[in-house]
Parts: structure tokens; sequence; C-alpha cells
């Protein structure tokens, strides 16, 4: 009975389950191992990026132009203009155009006073006079009014 097979375990019976065991388990490919911790697209977009060869940068060509350098400007001098203006009387008129009396002096709508103000007759619901000035103010007026006009305007250095 020493030499009965129910007596006797060969040594390499471990070894032949383990294998057996590892036989019925799915086999992993290389494949898996390479889409372990990826998406098959994910996979496919890291491949074609590892080996897609970079394309050489296009040399751009760069013209230098030296522009010739502006003067310093100067800064510009503003002289400050104070004028009274005393709106006499307003005519309006069916056939030409309405007048205006600005300190005596008797103009049309739309005419430039000595200081390079322009006056407009305004008449709808109140008849008025508009004395706008070089720097752009405009300043409103009844008949029989005086305003007093302040405004700035660049002095030319000749």
């Amino acid at each position: 009975m020493l030499n009965s097979p129910l007596n006797h375990t060969p040594k390499f019976l471990p070894a032949l389950s383990c294998l057996v065991a590892l036989s019925a388990s799915p086999v992993l490919l290389a494949d898996d191992f390479s889409t372990l911790f990826t998406t098959p697209q994910e996979r496919r977009l890291i491949d074609s990026n590892r080996y897609r060869v970079a394309e050489p940068e296009k040399a751009e060509t760069v013209v230098v132009v030296e522009e010739e350098p502006e003067p310093e400007e100067q800064p510009v001098l503003m002289a400050e203009i104070s004028s009274e203006y005393q709106i006499s009387g307003i005519t309006l008129s069916k056939d030409g155009a309405h007048s205006v009396w600005v300190n005596g002096i008797v103009y049309e709508s739309g005419d430039t006073l000595e200081d390079g103000s322009q006056v407009q007759v305004l008449a709808d619901r109140d008849v008025r006079a508009r004395i706008t000035t070089p720097d752009g103010g405009r300043h409103l007026a009844l008949a029989g009014e005086t305003i007093q006009v302040t405004y700035q305007v660049p002095v030319s250095d000749q």
C-alpha cells in the first residue's frame, strides 16, 4: 500500500489546479491593458495624437516700417470769452426769415454774430432766440432778456 495512488499526492497538483483556475477566467489581451482606465474613444484619441507628426510652422515675413516720429503736440491755449447779449425784440415773418434784435442790431434767423456765435429764432410754444456759441453751447432768451455767456476758444499763435 505504500505505492497506492490515494496515498501519494503528486507535487504538481497545486500548480495544475492554479492553471485550471486561471484558464477558467477570461484571458486579458494586450489591448485590454491599454484601455484599462480609458474608454475606447479616449484611447483612439490618445493614440492618434501620440503618433501624429507635428506640422512645421510656416515662416512669417515681418516687414518693419520705420515711421518718422511725430512732432510733439503743443498744448492748445484757450482764451475765455465773456459776452452779454441783450435781446431787444423778435419778429416773426410769414414771407421771409424771422428777425431778432441782439444788442441793438437786427439779425435774421441763422445769421452769425460778430464773435462767431449763431443766432436762431425758435417759434414754438414760446417765441425765443437761441444763441449758439462757437464751443457749441446753446443759450435761450425771450424778448427783453439779457443773458451772460462765457465760453472758450483756441488761441492761434500767429
